[in-house]
């Protein structure tokens, strides 16, 4: 189904389509059953998105201004940062690279592809061209967390809808709530 048609059809606004974790989209698939591609959210948020994004910087300046307007040899300062940072590097190359193949992905070949594993086809690029090490993604303990922790939550809601009824709430709840659902 087209996602004006789907918008239309539940009446919802459009900000609420808006889900920037892969496991909430994953999440409210198995939860309502209804699935959206990232394409799909993003031609249904830009026009939204591109009023807030131009709207911003404005407001941020009229809710607080800055305290400093001017500052002399800024420019002459970036410069000579930007020199003694040196040129790109390749690394940086392949980066930008693999996050703009992701983008790609995720608009034109999520109909064939899961959003999970692309983010995770990019994610073993990254390992294997060097851009990031293994070590520097075990690193990153608090995200891990979060995807076992998620991911395990994700796992048991599944479960629990299989056997017929919520983990908590039990079969009896789940009979009363799976009849009202909007999707």
């Amino acid at each position: 189904m087209d996602w004006h048609r789907r918008l239309r059809r539940h009446q919802f606004a459009v900000p609420h389509r808006q889900r920037p974790n892969l496991l909430g989209l994953e999440l409210v698939a198995n939860t309502v059953h209804v699935s959206i591609s990232w394409r799909e959210w993003f031609l249904g948020f830009f026009p939204v998105g591109a009023a807030l994004f131009l709207a911003v910087p404005l407001l941020t300046y009229v809710l607080y201004p800055p305290g400093i307007k001017s500052s002399e040899g800024a420019g002459s300062w970036a410069a000579e940062e930007l020199r003694k940072m040196g040129n790109v590097t390749g690394k940086e190359w392949t980066m930008a690279g693999l996050a703009a193949a992701a983008l790609v992905l995720w608009i034109f070949a999520s109909a064939r592809l899961d959003s999970t594993i692309i983010a995770f086809m990019v994610l073993a690029a990254m390992i294997l061209t060097g851009v990031i090490s293994w070590n520097d993604l075990l690193g990153y303990r608090q995200a891990w967390n979060m995807l076992i922790w998620f991911g395990t939550l994700v796992a048991l809601a599944d479960a629990g809808e299989d056997q017929n009824g919520g983990l908590l709430t039990g079969p009896s709840w789940s009979g009363h709530a799976g009849s009202h659902r909007r999707f």
